[in-house]
């Protein structure tokens, strides 16, 4: 089922992690949410950053040496 396989944040800074925990951490942080950790060099990377109002105010995916 892969519904369990996802990590996500969302709200009023609500984390939801692969293993399935939840958690609701205030911090404004670049966070990196997900990324390939078997290469020294990471094939894909997803970070998050929230503003002190709880919005995101930054997400930055990079897939090879290719950021958006």
């Amino acid at each position: 089922n892969h519904v369990n396989n996802i990590c996500s944040m969302w709200g009023n800074f609500h984390f939801k992690t692969f293993d399935g925990d939840f958690y609701q951490f205030p911090g404004t942080c670049e966070y990196k949410l997900v990324y390939d950790c078997k290469d020294p060099s990471p094939w894909f990377s997803v970070y998050v950053k929230r503003s002190e109002s709880s919005k995101i105010s930054r997400v930055s995916v990079t897939i090879k040496s290719f950021e958006i």
